[in-house]
Formats: structure tokens, C-alpha cells, sequence
């Protein structure tokens, strides 16, 4: 359940569906970071956001951070997607801090820049080095930096 959970939102991520279509629709919740596991401060989602829509202002790349229970599936898992149709790019960071995994999805127009290789060493070198120290924000800060500097020689 849990891969097919992750599989799909990949896959919706790579087909690429705005995240905020939905939201207008009242399906889901709208923003760039969506911690229902309350890892971030508000403050820290200040910071997260900011650092995220520097991210997206010099790349044209879009990236979402969603924290959830991997365990529980809703009517709105199939919702969570960025990007749109024209571009299938972007970046969405799935952690659930319960089940404690990680999952980076990124879209078609991505995936020779940062291939499983490159995205799997982000994971290990950036995020997991701080969340084993339950420094969240840090983890993700360090692995936007790390996406930075893959995109933008």
C-alpha cells in the first residue's frame, strides 16, 4: 500500500496536475509546504517557503513539501501533483516523520538532470543526516541548496 501510495503520487507528479486546480476546488490544502505531522514551526515554514520560492524564481522549477502519515491514504492522495501539462517538471518532497520515510518525486523533464542516483544522495547526504538529529527544517533547507545546485551550473 505504502509504494503504491508513493508510486501514484509520483506518477501524478510527472503527469502534472497544479497542485492549487484542486485546492480552488476545496479538495485539498493549498501552499507549498503541507505538514499535517506538524514537524515545522510556523516560523520554519516561514523560512522553508521563502528559500522555496527563491528556488522556483531562478530555476522556473516548481517544488512542494508535503508531511503526512504514509499510512493513511484519502479520497485526496491522487490530488497531490505539481507542475502542469505543458511543462512535467517539478520537485515534491513526501516525508512522513510516523512511518519515518522519505520520498523525492521529480517529473519527466527532470529525471536526466536529477536522476535516482543524484536524488538518492540528497535523501542520505542532506536530509536524513539532520533528521536523524530532529532538525527538520535543516534537512530540507540543505536539500532544496543540494536541488540548487544540481539545476543551476
Amino acid at each position: 500500500m505504502k509504494l503504491i501510495l508513493k508510486l501514484s503520487l509520483c506518477l501524478l507528479l510527472i503527469i502534472g496536475l497544479p497542485i492549487s486546480n484542486h485546492a480552488q476546488q476545496g479538495k485539498i490544502p493549498t501552499g507549498k509546504i503541507i505538514d499535517t505531522e506538524n514537524i515545522f514551526t510556523k516560523a520554519d515554514i516561514k523560512i522553508l517557503e521563502a528559500q522555496i520560492d527563491d528556488f522556483i524564481q531562478t530555476t522556473k522549477i516548481p517544488m512542494s513539501i508535503m508531511v503526512r502519515s504514509m499510512s493513511k491514504t484519502s479520497a485526496n492522495d491522487n490530488a497531490w501533483t505539481i507542475g502542469d501539462l505543458k511543462s512535467p517538471k517539478g520537485i515534491l518532497i513526501l516525508i512522513s516523520k510516523s512511518s519515518k520515510e522519505i520520498s523525492i518525486g521529480v517529473g519527466n523533464e527532470l529525471s536526466k538532470t536529477l536522476t535516482k542516483a543524484k536524488v538518492d544522495d540528497i535523501i542520505n547526504s542532506k536530509i536524513l543526516t539532520e533528521f536523524n538529529k530532529d532538525q527538520y527544517t535543516a534537512g530540507i533547507s540543505n536539500s532544496i541548496k543540494a536541488f540548487f545546485k544540481q539545476l543551476v551550473h
